[in-house]
Parts: C-alpha cells; structure tokens; sequence
C-alpha cells in the first residue's frame, strides 16, 4: 500500500581523493532520498461490493461471515501488483460508524493498517453525487463495465446549494440532510425528493420546505418559516421560536401505546375532515367539554323530573273517592315511584365518575316523550277520581320516561368528556 515510485536514476562515480569521494557520497544519498515518491494513499478501482449475505466468504460452519458485509473487491490503480492485506481478497470499510458503500466502476482511496486493507471515500471524479464511476484505470486494457446501481436521470445528479461551513450528507437518490444555518439561525434540514423545477441541468438544487416532496426542519430561536396550507382557503402558517416542521404527503405519528400531544397554549387541528376515533370495542374518545356543562346537562332534566313525581304523588294522596282496589294499585305504582333509583346526587356521582358525552338525539327524543307524558298526565289528573285506571295509565308512562333517565340511555360512553 504504502509505495515508494522511484522518479530517476544516478550512477555512482568513484574519485581518488577520498575527501572528494565522501563528498560525492553525501550528494549521492541526498539524491536517493529523492529518488521516490512516498504514496500512503492509494486508489482501488471498485470490481464487487458485498452487500448481499449470500454472497459473503462463510465461515468453517458454513454460515456467512458478517465481518466482510460491505467489503468490496477491486484492483489497484497504481501499483497493480501489490498485494491486498487481510484474506488478499476483501477490503473492508475504514470507518466503523458511518458507511459510504461505492458502486461497481467507482474509484475508493484505500489504506492500510494492522495487516488488513481499508477503503475510504470515493473519490469525486465527476463532482456528482449520484455517478462518479470511471472504469478501465485499473485494467491494463481499458475494458468496459456494465453499470446498473447509477441513475441517468438529471435530478439525482445534482449538489445541495449551502453556505460557507455547513455539513451536507448527500444520498444517490435526490436525498440529503444539511447541518448549518438558515439566515444566520442554528438549523438542521433532512429532505427526500428534491423539487428541481426551472433548474439548469446540474445546477445545485435549495431545500423548498413547501416544494421538496417530504422534509423535517429544525430551527433554532430567532428565525421564522413559512408553511404553505394545502387548503388554498386557509391562510398560511409563519412560525416564530424554535421550531420543527415535518411536510410531507401524508405523516403517520404511530405509538406503540401511548401518543401524548400537549401545549402551552394553543392545540389547533385543521383539516377539511376532521375524524377523532378509537380503534377498539371498549375504546373511548376524551373531548373537552366542561364538567360544569355536563353536570347542568345530567343535572337538570333529572331534578325537573323530581319534581314532577313529587307532585304527582302528592295528587295520588288527595283523593278521597277513588275505590279502594284501585287505590290499593294506585298505592303499589307510587311505591314504584318511591323505589326508582334517581337519587340526584348518587345518580350524578355515577354519571360523573364516567364522565360520559351527551347523545343528542337520545335526549331530543325521550325530552319529548317527557314532555307526551307530562301531557297526558296533566290531561288524566282531573279525571282520577273517576278514572283512576287512565290516570294510573298516564302515571305509567311518566314512571318509565324517568327509568329512562334513570339508567342514563341518553349518555354515551365511549367519548369521554372532561
């Protein structure tokens, strides 16, 4: 690896005066230790990359030895016949971390080091981050290789425009990630598919936050972004502060199980279609309402309705000429009464400890049966003395429009209200 490339020749020439010939001598040496170039460096050109397990050396078992995956075959450019170090077949990649796999035809600086062959960076023929492959410098017939693992397409050959002392990590594939600044602010840019249009062909391409078909930014404080709404009717979004924006097509957020979203301030969610689900039988949504909304909401109707059997039960008593059969059945439906569980507050306190939402149709519909039922009963109570059956008729809906309140059929459980 290391070559010493002679560069010219002297002849040794003897003088009798031994003072002249030692001076001679010393003049000699100086020119032999310029005889040679010193190359600690050397470039490979790239014949194999080993990126298919199939095809790694196996081991005395059989299995693949995974220490050569990403190793690459080649010849050198050079010195064509010094030997390769390590197994004299396979160089493997010089940095543990941070792997930049060349493509068959690509030239790779190589190394060595502790008896085994290293390959680096390739080496920027072209300028292009996509295809830098130059093939025949290490054949002594230039000989043509097929290349399948490059794209001809213009918008993959292109350089990330930056400013002075940014990190830029190109991908073959119109994929980077810039590390620098944004207007003079800390920022950090990760794009796939860059927006090329109205470009020279080659011409260094800038990260379109809005153009760019997928982007994560993070900025530092002090700078600001414009997000472009998709909705042509909504206006669009300038940050200020610190801030990471993620624009893509379509962004999954995906826990595993548990997705917490919180603010200081403002949470907005926008869309033209707004959909809030959970994904199970016994699943549950959380909205936002107010408890003391819900409590007005659970509490009235059930505390008007009170009221009602109250006074309804103190009519019952009144009357005087009702048969005492029918008054005995008229006794045993009040008892009923009596027994509904609707305590106010037992019955809140259950409702509360589910926090449950408020299913509008449900209680649309059983207000007007209270409201029928009210009716009817206001329309019997007259007539109870005479027709105690009708009243004990109308009496009977009443009961069961309270049961129905009672057992809270117009809540809804599975969106949970806070």
């Amino acid at each position: 690896m290391a070559e010493r490339r002679k560069t010219n020749s002297s002849n040794i020439t003897s003088f009798g005066n031994s003072q002249v010939q030692r001076i001679h001598s010393d003049i000699h040496r100086i020119m032999d230790s310029r005889e040679y170039d010193f190359y600690e460096l050397e470039p490979v050109e790239v014949k194999e990359v080993l990126l298919d397990k199939n095809k790694l050396p196996k081991k005395s078992n059989g299995k693949p030895n995974y220490k050569y995956y990403g190793a690459i075959k080649g010849s050198w450019i050079n010195n064509k016949d010094q030997q390769i170090l390590g197994d004299g077949v396979h160089i493997l990649p010089l940095d543990s971390q941070i792997k930049r796999y060349p493509v068959v035809g690509e030239n790779v600086v190589c190394v060595n080091y502790f008896g085994q062959t290293y390959y680096s960076d390739i080496i920027n023929i072209k300028n292009n981050p996509n295809n830098n492959v130059k093939t025949g410098l290490s054949d002594r017939i230039n000989t043509k290789v097929s290349i399948q693992t490059t794209d001809e397409d213009f918008k993959y050959q292109r350089n990330i425009e930056a400013n002075r002392g940014d990190l830029v990590l190109t991908g073959r594939y119109a994929s980077s990630i810039k590390i620098g600044e944004n207007d003079l602010v800390p920022s950090v840019q990760i794009v796939a598919g860059h927006n090329t249009e109205g470009l020279e062909i080659n011409e260094p391409v800038k990260h379109n936050l809005n153009k760019d078909d997928a982007s994560i930014y993070v900025q530092a404080k002090g700078g600001s972004q414009e997000v472009k709404n998709p909705n042509p009717e909504l206006s669009d979004i300038y940050t200020k502060g610190s801030v990471i924006v993620l624009d893509a097509d379509y962004i999954v957020l995906n826990a595993k199980q548990v997705l917490r979203q919180q603010s200081g301030e403002l949470n907005e969610v926008i869309g033209k279609n707004v959909e809030i689900k959970h994904n199970q039988t016994d699943g549950v949504v959380f909205t936002g309402e107010t408890k003391k909304l819900l409590d007005n909401l659970r509490n009235g109707p059930i505390e008007a309705i009170k009221r009602e059997i109250e006074e309804c039960i103190e009519e019952i008593r009144k009357l005087s000429n009702v048969p005492q059969r029918e008054f005995e059945e008229l006794k045993q439906l009040q008892q009923k009464l009596n027994n509904i569980k609707i305590d106010p507050r037992k019955t809140l306190a259950k409702i509360t400890s589910f926090r449950p939402s408020l299913k509008n149709d449900e209680f649309i519909k059983l207000e007007n049966e209270y409201k029928n039922a009210q009716k009817a009963l206001e329309q019997a109570t007259p007539k109870a003395a005479t027709d105690p059956v009708g009243f004990g008729i109308a009496l009977g809906r009443l009961t069961n429009v309270i049961s129905k309140f009672a057992r809270g059929d117009f809540l809804r459980f599975d969106i949970i209200t806070d």
